[in-house]
């Protein structure tokens, strides 16, 4: 690490022409000063690597490496091993950052001596802006475990809101889990957790996480093929398997209990989801979940329709979650 930067903003690139430019430039205008912008594009074919390698020449603070396609985990963690800041922080191409965003974080994260800083985060949707509701989480300040639980599933999940201590990821080799390209976020985050002491909540809503055609993400993979939607729901059991077999290999509970309280909001958040699939596509209201998951196997995919396809999907990723994450609290002995 370089004593002179203080925070290094890795951003994984693939295939991102129509949003890099914004995102870089928003994090050319941060406040903060001592930063390093570290480009890591992952064999784009699209104009992307242009765009980098123009920020790159002209901008003393920013790094560019293009590196074989080999998916979003990969990049990130190449942009582990070259960076220099005290912190890090991952932003994704097709988002942005509020300027003061680095500037309020790293100020936290050095006055009150935590290991993590969150920040809210603002959903945008076709150019309409929602901010993410952060619940019984709703005032700056430090939070317990406990408390991170709590929060909006999506605050939790993403790795763009959170600015880490760099040391802590290198001395206990934290990676992102590669072969994945869903749930590659909560994955690094659940271990990172592990190694907390601190963590400091910034009740303002910093990283804009846009919602796009390209976006990869289990609300918007119901455009995809059956193919690939099985992918996803492989992708996240594996994610949150690892996490399972992470927490066994370390023969040590007392930090992790409060995924019990994490697996019940998982619950409560998918039932809604569900609940709106049904009323939006399912004219049999009263259809059982137990129906689907016992049926599912037996349908044969390339009949049904659009709307079915949604259905059936939503229904396969309650069994995957669910199963995942019962398998990690019962590796877990209390």
């Amino acid at each position: 690490m370089n004593s002179e930067i203080d925070i290094s903003v890795i951003v994984p690139v693939y295939n991102k022409e129509k949003y890099i430019q914004k995102n870089i430039e928003s994090i050319l205008a941060q406040t903060k000063e001592s930063i390093e912008i570290i480009l890591i594009d992952d064999g784009s074919t699209d104009r992307s690597s242009e765009i980098c390698t123009y920020f790159s020449d002209n901008f003393n603070n920013v790094v560019y490496k293009k590196i074989n396609n080999s998916g979003v985990s990969c990049a990130r963690n190449e942009g582990i091993k070259v960076a220099l800041g005290e912190y890090c922080i991952f932003i994704d191409a097709d988002d942005y950052v509020e300027k003061n965003m680095l500037d309020n974080m790293y100020s936290f994260i050095q006055n009150k001596g935590c290991d993590l800083v969150i920040c809210g985060m603002n959903e945008i949707i076709d150019g309409r802006v929602f901010k993410v509701s952060n619940e019984s989480v709703n005032e700056a300040g430090f939070i317990s475990l406990h408390d991170i639980f709590k929060l909006n599933l999506k605050v939790l999940h993403s790795s763009g809101n959170k600015l880490f201590k760099t040391a802590v990821i290198i001395e206990n080799d934290i990676g992102f889990l590669e072969g994945i390209h869903s749930s590659e976020d909560i994955n690094f985050v659940l271990k990172y957790l592990y190694y907390s002491v601190s963590a400091y909540f910034v009740d303002e809503c910093l990283y804009n996480y846009v919602r796009n055609e390209d976006s990869v993400s289990m609300s918007s993979s119901i455009n995809l093929s059956i193919n690939e939607v099985h992918k996803q729901i492989l992708d996240n059991m594996s994610a949150y398997l690892d996490v399972g077999d992470f927490l066994e290999n370390k023969n040590e509970s007392r930090k992790i209990f409060e995924y019990l309280g994490y697996y019940q909001k998982l619950k409560q958040e998918t039932i809604k989801t569900l609940v709106a699939y049904q009323n939006a596509y399912v004219k049999d209201s009263n259809a059982s979940i137990i129906y689907f998951v016992k049926s599912f196997f037996n349908i044969e995919i390339g009949k049904l329709s659009y709307s079915e396809k949604t259905y059936v999907y939503t229904r396969m990723m309650v069994v995957v979650v669910f199963s995942g994450l019962i398998r990690l609290i019962y590796k877990v002995r209390l």
